[in-house]
């Protein structure tokens, strides 16, 4: 991955206006912002938003890398939006990429694979309940890849707290 975005590509993400949620995450989430290092990137939830700071983009723009903002609040009153942004070393880098018209997350799984928990499955639906726990305790993990959709507007690193939710 290179620190620039090439600014040709364009990718539009579209969210149903069925989904739940507020309103303007669901505008927000219509949109085809490009990532882009140094600037923000605001990831929409049901009436929350998430602060993250863009620290790596690839040359086709598919792939970025990012870290959760530390967002401080400034406010005194429940009900404020007034926070500040801080850079957290500490926090996790997370990869985000544009994967079959969507933004995805990548996320890892320790588990049983699935051919095993087929069977694990089988023996829960014999009633085997001992024989499936010492097969599923002896079975070896992996580690498998998601890919989580997640509706995200570039650009921009906002923090909102629905505190009547």
């Amino acid at each position: 991955m290179q620190n620039d975005t090439n600014m040709n590509n364009t990718f539009n993400q579209t969210d149903s206006i069925n989904n739940k949620g507020s309103l303007i995450n669901r505008i927000m989430g219509n949109n085809n912002t490009m990532p882009e290092v140094g600037k923000g990137m605001t990831m929409m939830h049901y009436t929350d938003r998430t602060p993250y700071e863009v620290l790596e983009v690839s040359d086709d723009s598919k792939q970025v890398v990012v870290r959760r903002y530390k967002a401080i609040s400034k406010g005194s009153e429940m009900g404020h939006q007034d926070w500040e942004y801080v850079s957290d070393e500490n926090a996790c880098q997370e990869l985000i990429v544009w994967r079959n018209n969507f933004w995805k997350k990548v996320n890892h799984n320790i588990c049983i694979s699935k051919e095993n928990y087929k069977i694990y499955e089988a023996m829960i639906n014999e009633n085997k309940y001992a024989e499936a726990r010492e097969f599923y305790d002896s079975c070896p993990l992996v580690c498998q890849k998601e890919y989580q959709k997640v509706n995200v507007f570039w650009g921009v690193a906002e923090k909102y707290y629905d505190w009547e939710f």
